[in-house]
């Protein structure tokens, strides 16, 4: 998961974020020697909320020039 990938909140457990919301990956931040905090840009929110990597699923890969 990168940058700019579009992804589906599947399992909130810590904001409250319905299931099934759409988002967009704006910012990661390391908490750790192997975890990640997902800022997600929550377009029904209007705002960036903070996700774990098991509450989102990537729906698709921001473009990385692979046309």
């Amino acid at each position: 998961m990168v940058v700019g990938d579009l992804v589906t909140v599947t399992k909130s457990q810590t904001t409250g974020i319905e299931n099934g919301t759409l988002g967009l990956v704006v910012n990661i931040s390391r908490i750790g020697k192997k975890e990640y905090i997902y800022f997600i840009y929550i377009f029904s929110y209007g705002g960036k909320v903070p996700l774990w990597r098991n509450e989102i699923e990537v729906l698709n890969r921001g473009d990385r020039g692979s046309c």
